[in-house]
């Protein structure tokens, strides 16, 4: 996505998956302000799914928002455009999900058009696995200098887990993610395990 796609109309929305969490809504949010500061200007935190049960006041008082409640209120109040960002590793159940219910909607109203950004995690991601690597090797260091490994050195063991998915590609990326970042920890770690919770 360029710069030309960022016109001063478009609503920028970071979109989740979505759970009954209240800790992840918090984290998603804090992610959208977070960007919202980089960018300059407002992004919405939007789930997928699920999110909406979270009872308000477990989320600072404001309830979560879903995706296609979300979509309604913006043709309904006259939204030209929306770049979405979406917090997906790979073309998950979630994200395809997400696409489905916005070319329904669209296809009920041409007034919207979704700009989709790059998923999180794609074939060309590097900026992912370096910052994990980063955030990884602090915390060994951190450990070592508390002296927490007991004078253990041997090489660190590192799993990398995703929620899990029937979908090869998102396996592929959770794969390739591994790989990188085994790359990048050298020799401070064991080689980087992918595995999923489910599935």
């Amino acid at each position: 996505m360029d710069d030309k796609t960022l016109d001063a109309d478009s609503l920028v929305v970071l979109l989740d998956n979505g759970s009954l969490s209240p800790e992840s809504v918090l984290q998603a949010r804090e992610l959208a302000s977070a960007l919202s500061k980089r960018i300059d200007r407002k992004v919405e935190s939007v789930s997928v799914l699920h999110s909406d049960r979270i009872p308000a006041e477990a989320i600072d008082g404001t309830r979560a928002r879903t995706w296609k409640p979300y979509l309604g209120e913006c043709i309904k109040s006259g939204v030209r455009s929306l770049i979405v960002l979406p917090l997906f590793f790979g073309r998950s159940h979630g994200l395809r999900t997400a696409e489905r219910v916005a070319a329904s909607e669209l296809g009920a109203s041409r007034s919207l058009r979704i700009h989709w950004a790059e998923r999180l995690v794609a074939e060309s991601s590097e900026r992912l696995p370096q910052m994990m690597a980063d955030e990884i090797i602090s915390i060994l260091d951190t450990n070592e200098a508390s002296g927490f490994r007991n004078g253990d050195t041997r090489p660190a063991s590192v799993l990398l887990v995703d929620h899990g998915s029937p979908y090869s590609d998102v396996s592929y990326c959770r794969n390739a993610m591994a790989s990188a970042l085994t790359d990048r920890l050298g020799g401070r770690a064991k080689p980087v395990v992918a595995c999923s919770m489910e599935r």
